[in-house]
């Protein structure tokens, strides 16, 4: 099978041997991909992609929090993830968006400097896990 470019905005074109067919994107996935009754759809994200509140409640600097904010041409237009997708503090909405797609699972990670903010087990933060 051989995928081709688009047509249409919507369509992929494949060749299957002498025998061409258009497909939407949409029956492509209903028609030739079939998932298990028990399948167990889930989603996954990264604390530093998404969290927030890069300084918020006794959360210690990481080391992307200290290269991105040094400035200069080693980020892209000097972008930091100090706010990102705001899940630190909508948390609830993520939640909701996760029920309203029918997730079964969610991986989600903890940023190290929240919990552990000067990098050793002397002091855990509480407000890190709490």
């Amino acid at each position: 099978m051989q995928k081709k470019q688009p047509v249409d905005g919507r369509s992929t074109v494949l060749h299957c041997g002498t025998q061409t067919q258009t497909h939407t994107l949409q029956q492509t996935v209903l028609e030739d991909i079939a998932f298990p009754v028990e399948f167990a759809w889930g989603a996954a994200t990264a604390a530093y992609q998404i969290e927030e509140g890069w300084n918020a409640d006794g959360k210690g600097p990481n080391v992307w929090d200290i290269f991105t904010h040094q400035g200069g041409d080693g980020v892209f237009k000097n972008q930091t993830g100090d706010v990102a997708c705001g899940s630190y503090t909508l948390w609830e909405e993520d939640l909701k968006c996760i029920k309203q797609l029918g997730l079964t699972h969610y991986c989600f990670s903890l940023s190290w400097s929240r919990l552990l903010p000067d990098g050793t087990t002397g002091f855990i933060n509480q407000k890190g896990y709490i």
